[in-house]
C-alpha cells in the first residue's frame, strides 16, 4: 500500500519548535499551549500581519529550533513499522526551498530509508498542487495529515485520511474517508486493519 504522511505537526514538532524560537528571539513573555491553538494562521495566534510571518519563518529556518524539532510521540516509530510492506512518500506544505534540510532531518530520524519528500509549495510558497492531486497522480491509497482542508481534499478524492488530532482541526465534523486518530500506534493499527 502506498502512504502520504504530512511532516509538521504530524511527524515533527514544528509548533513547539517555533514558538520556542519566537519566545526566545522575539517575545520572551509570549505563552504558548498547544490547546490553545484553535487555528493554523500564524498572524491570528501572534497578532501580526503576514510580511512579519513571512519573515519569522525565513529566520527561523535557519535556526536550530528548525533544525532540531523532534518527532511526536511515537511516530519515528510507527513509521518505520509502517515502512514494512508498505511505500511511505512524504508530502509536505513545505516551500521546496527547504528539500534539503526536510531530507536531511528525516535521514537522521530514518537513517535506514530514503523515503521520497513531495513539496506542494515552490521556493516563493505558491501552491503547486493539492497533496490530494499528488495523492491521485502516484496512486496512494492512504494519507496521515493534520490539516483539516488537506483532509477533507483526499477525502473527496476518494483518499482514506487518518486526521491526528489537534486542537486546530477540532471543529471538523465527521466526513467519510476521514478517521481521526489520537496517537501513531493507533495509526498503525488501523493502517493494518485495511489491507
Amino acid at each position: 500500500m502506498k502512504i502520504a504522511i504530512d511532516i509538521d505537526d504530524t511527524v515533527l514538532n514544528f509548533l513547539d519548535g517555533f514558538f520556542s524560537f519566537y519566545k526566545k528571539h522575539h517575545n520572551p513573555s509570549f505563552d504558548y499551549k498547544r490547546e490553545k491553538v484553535s487555528n493554523y494562521l500564524f498572524e491570528d495566534i501572534l497578532g501580526i500581519d503576514t510580511n512579519k510571518v513571512i519573515s519569522l519563518f525565513s529566520e527561523f529556518k535557519k535556526t536550530h529550533f528548525f533544525k532540531k524539532m523532534t518527532p511526536l510521540d511515537g511516530a519515528k516509530e510507527a513509521i518505520i513499522k509502517l515502512s514494512k510492506g508498505n511505500e511511505i512518500i512524504f508530502i509536505t506544505a513545505r516551500p521546496s526551498d527547504l528539500n534539503q534540510e526536510t531530507k536531511e532531518h528525516l535521514d537522521s530520524l530514518f537513517p535506514k530509508h530514503n523515503f521520497q519528500i513531495i513539496h506542494s509549495h515552490d521556493s516563493k510558497n505558491n501552491k503547486i498542487k493539492e497533496k490530494a492531486d499528488f495523492c491521485k497522480d502516484l496512486g496512494i491509497e492512504v494519507i496521515i495529515e493534520d490539516d483539516k482542508k488537506a483532509a477533507l481534499n483526499c477525502a473527496q478524492k476518494g483518499i482514506a485520511c487518518f486526521l491526528i488530532d489537534q486542537p486546530w482541526n477540532r471543529d471538523m465534523g465527521d466526513c467519510a474517508r476521514i478517521m481521526r486518530v489520537k496517537t501513531w500506534p493507533e495509526i498503525v493499527e488501523k493502517v493494518t486493519n485495511l489491507k
